[in-house]
């Protein structure tokens, strides 16, 4: 599932948890001009959290990361209208 997100200076959650059991998910702020930080706190702020600047890539997958998949994952721009792109791999049952 890949998502665009335009986030401003209020903390957005990323993501949808009804599409199955994610076992992959990757955050890009390509061709950004702002910086972002994403937490799995909803309470993130632009000083907290890890800082994912203009260019920048996070991913994390079942293999390192184990069930921290499974939580919702949260950011929040230095300013209105930066764009974040997310790509997310789940499992589907049969």
């Amino acid at each position: 599932m890949d998502s665009e997100y335009t986030i401003g200076t209020t903390a957005v959650q990323l993501g949808d948890s009804r599409l199955g059991q994610r076992v992959a998910r990757a955050l890009s702020n390509k061709p950004g001009a702002t910086n972002f930080a994403i937490s799995f706190n909803p309470a993130v702020t632009i000083t907290t959290g890890f800082l994912l600047q203009p260019g920048g890539f996070y991913r994390d997958d079942w293999y390192y990361d184990g069930d921290l998949l499974e939580r919702p994952l949260w950011a929040i721009s230095s300013a209105a209208g930066g764009t974040l792109h997310m790509l997310e791999r789940t499992l589907v049952g049969a």
